[in-house]
């Protein structure tokens, strides 16, 4: 029987056992451009 205390000594190694490296995305790989409807400095 697998006991509670059991239980949270393996659970910090669960990532080590289906060990999937998760890389750097290269997005975004252009200029992000913001749309705003205004015009710089306010409608003041």
């Amino acid at each position: 029987m697998i006991t509670r205390r059991t239980t949270l000594a393996l659970a910090p190694t669960l990532p080590l056992a289906f060990g999937r490296t998760a890389g750097a995305q290269s997005y975004p790989d252009r200029v992000v451009r913001l749309v705003v409807p205004f015009t710089p400095g306010g409608a003041t």
